[in-house]
């Protein structure tokens, strides 16, 4: 999921690539990513739209759905039905 959610923050623009070639360099990045006021405006932005997001119920809704339709019940499984 790293990757997902790093690639989704570089497309928002709330994010800074730190290239394993110059890890010399990632201080000065970093220390250039805290002084740009436009990421930081963008990432307080997007802070705020996810907080309102209310995502943590959104999620176990989603999963509650989602495991109330399973095609095979539990009881059904092959590993359900397994003795030691």
């Amino acid at each position: 999921e790293q990757p997902l959610l790093t690639g989704a923050c570089m497309r928002a623009g709330v994010g800074v690539h730190l290239p394993k070639s110059a890890r010399s360099d990632w201080p000065a990045l970093l220390e250039s990513a805290w002084r740009d006021d436009a990421l930081r405006d963008r990432a307080r932005t997007l802070g705020r739209r996810l907080a309102a997001m209310d995502g943590a119920a959104r999620a176990a809704d989603i999963v509650e759905r989602v495991a109330g339709h399973s095609a095979i019940p539990k009881e059904d499984h092959d590993y359900a039905n397994v003795r030691p």
